[in-house]
């Protein structure tokens, strides 16, 4: 992840400048403060000589006193204003340095699941395609033969609408218009149909066994609770070693279901 490119560092750029110029202005104001209580001081103090007798001084006097606690205040109001202005803009920064990790993270994510979607969209499209140029090309191929090919094209369509349904619902989650619509689901059904459709996609490399309870009902939102059944089952599939066994169990305790894969 790249922090310092070139639209960052120049904000990096400003952001120091902003911090040396406030420093060199709050330091400038407190010398031409103290400049400003000498020569006045010294003017006072030259007037003090001229109208009173020798041995009184200027500096013990209340005005004088009264001068330096004025001073001393405008030097400390100065310095303080300054400290909590250094402060704002150095959690100002810190929030914003932060702010563009996050934004810099997010795009990094982002970008890798548009790559990680588009290899997954490529297979079943190429799949397809493949089955239909065999289709087209050979119209005399036997009976079970178009069968199974057919099959095969419908899988690689099952497989594309998972996919694009996923893409839907995540595309929905971000711009926070994704609402659970919620109803009575037969999720014992919702299962056996997505085990049996990933069993006939990857039976040759998966051993595929399952345990589903009949008429296991729930309340909640039909597509949702499709792409996570679908994410469990394919996920076991991707991390999983070939013709490792998958099992599947759905049942039915009181008020609490379990699904477990």
């Amino acid at each position: 992840m790249k922090i310092f490119n070139r639209p960052n560092l120049a904000f990096y750029i400003l952001v120091g400048y902003v911090f040396a110029s406030f420093t060199w202005w709050a330091l400038l104001l407190v010398e031409k403060n103290n400049e400003a209580f000498i020569e006045k001081t010294n003017r006072l103090n030259f007037q003090w000589i001229q109208t009173h007798q020798p041995g009184n001084s200027f500096f013990l006097t209340d005005e004088y006193n009264q001068m330096e606690k004025q001073y001393e205040g405008q030097k400390w109001m100065i310095i303080s204003e300054g400290a909590v202005f250094m402060i704002l803009l150095l959690a100002g920064s810190i929030r914003l340095f932060n702010g563009l990790k996050r934004e810099l993270e997010i795009n990094r994510q982002q970008k890798n699941f548009l790559l990680s979607i588009t290899h997954e969209l490529k297979s079943p499209i190429a799949s397809a395609k493949l089955v239909l140029q065999t289709l087209q090309k050979h119209n005399e191929l036997a009976a079970d033969k178009r069968e199974r090919l057919l099959d095969n094209g419908l899988h690689d369509m099952n497989r594309l609408q998972s996919l694009v349904e996923n893409l839907l619902l995540a595309a929905r989650i971000e711009d926070h218009t994704f609402k659970v619509v919620s109803s009575t689901i037969n999720l014992s059904e919702l299962v056996s149909d997505a085990v049996n459709k990933l069993r006939d996609t990857y039976g040759t490399k998966r051993k595929f066994s399952n345990a589903i309870e009949h008429d296991v009902m729930v309340i909640g939102d039909q597509m949702g609770l499709s792409v996570v059944v679908n994410n469990l089952i394919e996920n076991a599939i991707k991390y999983s070693d070939e013709n490792s066994a998958i099992s599947i169990s759905l049942s039915k305790n009181k008020q609490q279901v379990q699904l477990q894969v």
